[in-house]
């Protein structure tokens, strides 16, 4: 087999009911290229494992599992892609697409790969996408983040990445290796285990190497089910997640000096999230301890909820040193 253009890059954990789907939608790719498939199962325990396993044996050529002893997420362990499948992945571009989500455009990496081909400033193209609620079996299309994608017309911010979610969506992604291995290793914490994502990291960063191009077809299904890592099942996964995600935005801010206003709404954002935290684990040593400039509209909050008393465990220990950055 020749060297791949492009690496399908996936990563799935007890997705038995959705991985074929997935993998059928990599397989019906129509290319003038070559491309390889690289996925890694995290140890599933509900025979994803095995399907995995029949699909490469049938494809050997094209799929590259990559298989684990142990569950790294349970080790802590956060950014399985950069961590595990990227070193893999032989081609000049990759695509993203995690096990329980799948593509329905045959044409999806064609399109992709003619454009990043003939446009050597953009590093990055997304598409378009339908969302299917598990709960409901319904179909539907985010309109507002299409419209928002069009209106920005291929100029994107920073900024537009981090304030709006799902603006570019993982699994209709494509980006140039070289540039994502890069943005990757110049900051080891961004992208460490410590965040409880890395796919917004990874789009803010690659806008510094090029621009990115939105493709209005829409190319895949987006699933949207419970008991994910975004959407976790206890209420203790769900506001550690929220404080996470402000965490790492209120991170980028201060370390790029952004907007000043921007700054200060996730500042309060991060506030908010921190003390719903910390009444659910009082143990927490918060990234930044809480702006007093930015708590003032929380104290009435706490009583109403009552959580006062973590309210004013916070207000005490506020002078804490910033907590060290962990070890990579």
């Amino acid at each position: 087999m020749n060297k791949p253009l492009v690496s399908i890059c996936s990563i799935t954990y007890n997705h038995a009911p959705y991985i074929r789907q997935c993998l059928d939608g990599f397989l019906m790719q129509k290319t003038n290229f070559p491309f390889e498939i690289i996925i890694n199962d995290d140890c599933s325990t509900d025979g994803t494992t095995e399907i995995i396993k029949e699909y490469a044996t049938k494809y050997p050529d094209l799929i590259k599992p990559i298989f684990h002893d142990e569950n790294q997420y349970q080790k802590g362990v956060r950014g399985m892609f950069a961590k595990f499948v990227f070193p893999k992945a032989q081609g000049k571009y990759l695509a993203l697409c995690e096990g329980d989500d799948y593509w329905i455009d045959p044409f999806k990496l064609q399109k992709q790969v003619d454009f990043l081909e003939n446009n050597s400033d953009y590093t990055l193209v997304h598409t378009a996408w339908y969302a299917n609620e598990e709960k409901n079996n319904a179909e539907k299309v985010f309109a507002n983040i299409e419209k928002l994608n069009k209106e920005i017309n291929n100029k994107y911010t920073p900024i537009d990445i981090l304030k709006t979610g799902g603006l570019v969506l993982t699994l209709t992604v494509m980006t140039r290796r070289e540039a994502l291995l890069e943005v990757i290793s110049c900051d080891k914490f961004l992208f460490s285990s410590y965040f409880l994502m890395n796919d917004t990291q990874m789009w803010y960063s690659l806008l510094s190497k090029g621009n990115f191009k939105y493709i209005e077809d829409r190319t895949a299904m987006y699933r949207i089910s419970a008991g994910t890592a975004c959407r976790p099942r206890s209420l203790k996964n769900k506001v550690r997640f929220l404080l996470s995600t402000k965490e790492m935005r209120l991170y980028l801010c201060k370390r790029d000096n952004l907007d000043e206003n921007y700054t200060k709404k996730i500042e309060r954002e991060y506030n908010k999230a921190l003390i719903m935290y910390c009444g659910i684990n009082k143990n927490f040593t918060p990234l930044y301890p809480i702006e007093k400039s930015n708590i003032s509209g929380i104290i009435g909050f706490m009583y109403r909820i009552g959580l006062s008393s973590v309210f004013m465990k916070l207000w005490n220990v506020y002078d804490i040193v910033k907590r060290k950055i962990y070890e990579l």
